[in-house]
């Protein structure tokens, strides 16, 4: 039998899953409506990092090339890692087949419940930060500069993620394994840490794990603070989201590959501000987005309260057995 809560959780991210691919036919109405004509190119700094070190590469390209293959790429890891695994889900539903362990091991379930989740914590840690005075700040939105803001956050999901992810946990895969994978491709286990280390590391699995969740919250934390370092107009109220932000991303790395950390940190960019930027061009968008924003909280506020009853409810059964 199909629980009310299979249903519930399937029928709470149904929009949250439209709204997700919505956002790429809205992105690319964003860059034509900005663009002077199809041939034009694009002209700034691409923030690159390293160990969480920040240098700067200057581009000048097609905005029609680079904005296709990034929508290209984000679309395919968001079909393969996100719309394939759900709708699996959907299929297993109308057959009266699927399990409460099929879906809280679903990886595409998962992601879409921390997402809101994160969304709503995230919200109100501003709203409290706010209240005590502490600003969070935004960086300026130019009528005129749509085109390079929204493509610059098209970007930093792929560059910020191998500069603080990859090059951080990744590359701390590799060594904690080095000597138990010299005929193993690298880039597999950079990809993918969790299975390799649990493959890998036997009897000093736990330990590996600690470490690299250790790695994981300091780059997080570094990842918060660059924030307020590289230049951007963010004040200090941003370094308390954005290190949760990037804390979370490294344990979705660690746990669910790097495909996950990607489409986590494409979410709250190319997803939430392609809507953002669109309230630019059409006004009446200021309206559907504070639904949308305000339904996406909503959600997020069931799955914590539904986590934290799972939780008691597995603390009251080990205490009954």
């Amino acid at each position: 039998m199909i629980s009310k809560y299979q249903i519930l959780v399937l029928g709470l991210i149904t929009p949250l899953i439209f709204f997700m691919i919505l956002s790429f036919p809205i992105s690319s109405y964003l860059i034509i409506e900005n663009l002077d004509d199809f041939s034009q190119l694009i002209k700034f700094e691409i923030p690159i990092f390293i160990f969480g070190f920040s240098t700067r590469y200057l581009i000048n390209i097609p905005v029609i090339l680079l904005f296709s293959t990034l929508s290209s790429v984000y679309l395919l890891l968001f079909i393969k890692s996100i719309l394939t695994p759900i709708i699996s889900q959907y299929k297993k539903l109308t057959t009266n087949e699927l399990s409460i362990n099929e879906m809280a091991s679903n990886k595409a379930i998962i992601f879409l419940v921390i997402f809101s989740s994160t969304f709503f914590i995230v919200n109100l840690i501003n709203i409290i930060q706010s209240e005590l005075g502490i600003n969070t700040g935004a960086p300026s939105i130019i009528k005129n500069q749509i085109l390079q803001n929204f493509i610059a956050i098209s970007i930093s999901p792929i560059t910020e993620e191998i500069g603080f992810r990859l090059t951080t946990i990744g590359i701390c895969t590799i060594i904690l394994l080095f000597k138990k994978t010299n005929r193993i491709n690298k880039l597999k286990m950079m990809w993918n840490p969790k299975k390799y280390i649990k493959r890998y590391s036997n009897e000093n699995y736990k330990t590996h794990i600690r470490i690299l969740y250790l790695v994981a919250i300091l780059s997080g934390i570094v990842f918060g603070l660059s924030h307020i370092l590289i230049g951007d107009a963010w004040q200090i109220g941003k370094v308390t989201t954005a290190s949760l932000i990037g804390i979370i991303i490294g344990i979705l790395y660690i746990n669910y590959g790097f495909n996950y950390a990607i489409l986590f940190h494409w979410a709250f960019n190319y997803f939430l501000g392609s809507y953002v930027y669109l309230e630019r061009t059409i006004p009446i968008m200021v309206q559907i987005n504070q639904y949308m924003f305000l339904f996406i909280n909503f959600i997020g506020i069931i799955f914590i309260l539904m986590i934290l009853n799972l939780i008691i409810y597995k603390n009251i059964f080990l205490n009954d057995d």
